[in-house]
């Protein structure tokens, strides 16, 4: 059982047996940068280390899995995880961490998704409604507390929070002040594999709609309510 956090984040129903203290590092965010992070990855394939990545759902893990095979990295899906990776392998799994731990004494590398594929990976393109001039409800990306602050001080309270990739809208909700906003974008990011945050004008009252559309090659179209 690793336990870097002073022995206080295991379940006190289901103690460890044992408890190993061991050296640890805190692991950089590679900026998002897949290509400086698959040279790290790479470093623990020879090292036979063995490496789990923690991605936030399963699609986000086939896609990182493609985009690491592009690399020339190998990377083994473990959904759910019934088992660690062996030495020299790099695993796959669905989880979160706030930030990525390696631990040289036995050899373990654990990332996320949101080290790999962060800002790096995301730039905000112009809506089709602001190229058209249609109105529609402000909103910006934050990665911190302080980039929420800004963002909300200039479109001014209420805003609501949506944190990128957690199910069911888990982290978010509406900040009314700068108090409010503060915790909630701090337990937003935290819970979100990419570590991103959606601040947008929070409009009481108003119904939001849902469309999903299909396509297929012939050109036949769904459009769901």
């Amino acid at each position: 059982y690793f336990d870097s956090f002073g022995g206080t984040s295991y379940p006190e129903e289901n103690p460890p047996k044992q408890l190993l203290p061991m050296t640890a590092k805190q692991l950089p965010s590679y900026g998002g940068s897949l290509d400086t992070a698959a040279t790290d990855l790479a470093h623990y394939q020879r090292h036979e280390f063995a490496t789990l990545v923690l991605c936030g759902t399963r699609m986000r893990a086939e896609m990182l899995q493609e985009m690491l095979r592009g690399k020339n990295l190998s990377a083994f899906l473990c959904i759910p995880l019934t088992s660690m990776p062996k030495p020299g392998q790099i695993l796959l799994a669905e989880g979160t961490l706030p930030f990525g731990m390696e631990y040289p004494d036995v050899k373990l590398a654990v990332l996320t998704e949101g080290q790999l594929l962060s800002r790096g990976e995301i730039k905000r393109k112009p809506k089709k409604w602001e190229k058209i001039n249609q109105p529609c409800v402000p909103s910006d990306i934050a990665y911190t507390v302080e980039e929420c602050v800004a963002i909300a001080n200039k479109l001014d309270y209420p805003v609501i929070v949506r944190p990128a990739y957690t199910l069911g809208g888990a982290g978010g909700g509406v900040a009314f002040n700068e108090e409010e906003l503060r915790l909630i974008a701090h337990n937003g990011l935290m819970l979100s594999p990419i570590t991103q945050v959606l601040i947008e004008k929070y409009i009481a009252g108003w119904k939001e709609i849902e469309f999903e559309a299909m396509r297929d090659s012939n050109g036949n179209a769904i459009t769901i309510c």
